[in-house]
């Protein structure tokens, strides 16, 4: 499970929790709007695969915060995701650790 508590995305700290209930058998992961959570599994088959589900949830939440949307040009949309994501990285430094050592 990832080391951190909560991860910040703009200006919100997107608390990080543990599937619950029936989701723990049927997705690795999920993004809450209402509750500006990511839940992961406990456990998973891979790291890789663990970082990668992160990484989705993760873009989620960008997705949300940076309020994408699917009608938006490709090119306004990678760059809310982009602006994101490189605002993601540098406000949990500790994030690119664990990814790089979960994927290597």
């Amino acid at each position: 499970m990832i080391p951190l508590k909560s991860i910040r995305v703009g200006p919100f700290d997107i608390k990080i929790k543990h599937l619950e209930g029936e989701a723990r058998d049927s997705c690795l992961g999920t993004f809450s709007e209402t509750t500006l959570s990511i839940a992961m599994r406990d456990k998973f088959e891979t790291d890789q695969q663990e970082a990668e589900t992160f990484l989705h949830e993760l873009l989620h939440a960008i997705y949300c915060v940076y309020g994408v949307r699917v009608k938006d040009p490709e090119e306004r949309i990678i760059s809310q995701m982009s602006i994101g994501m490189a605002s993601v990285i540098g406000a949990n430094p500790k994030l690119v650790d664990w990814l790089k050592e979960k994927l290597s």
